[in-house]
């Protein structure tokens, strides 16, 4: 993978968990939990994704977070620490969760914790 490439995602990355951060602070009545649950499952996604692609692990793009997850903790111990079960619809397709969005404030700032500490393992694991 390409440096600017990978730089390029890595930033996208922590953009999308930044927004979803941003909402969750916002008055309570001006929340909105489906869009902060619908961008941080495509965070952590991405963060799978990226490790993967880094590691020249090769995935199905349609694979589910759970399958993502799996692939990634069989190939780095750190990823034990983690419980993506947390996430609301892990094991659902990211397009094909119509419906399945968590819409509490505390569960989806739960998921935002989950894609934080992916994302500081990754982040981790490639400066190395």
């Amino acid at each position: 993978m390409k440096n600017k490439e990978l730089e390029n995602r890595i930033n996208k990355i922590i953009s999308d968990i930044e927004i979803a951060e941003e909402e969750i602070y916002r008055p309570l009545e001006d929340v909105v939990t489906l869009s902060v649950c619908y961008k941080v499952r495509n965070s952590i996604a991405e963060i799978l994704k990226l490790f993967l692609d880094s590691k020249n692990v090769k995935y199905n793009n349609n694979n589910n977070l759970e399958t993502l997850f799996s692939l990634c903790t069989s190939n780095v111990k750190d990823f034990d620490t983690i419980d993506i079960s947390k996430v609301y619809c892990k094991s659902e397709n990211n397009t094909s969760c119509n419906d399945k969005y968590c819409l509490s404030l505390n569960k989806v700032a739960e998921c935002i914790t989950i894609a934080e500490n992916l994302r500081d393992i990754i982040l981790k694991k490639l400066n190395k």
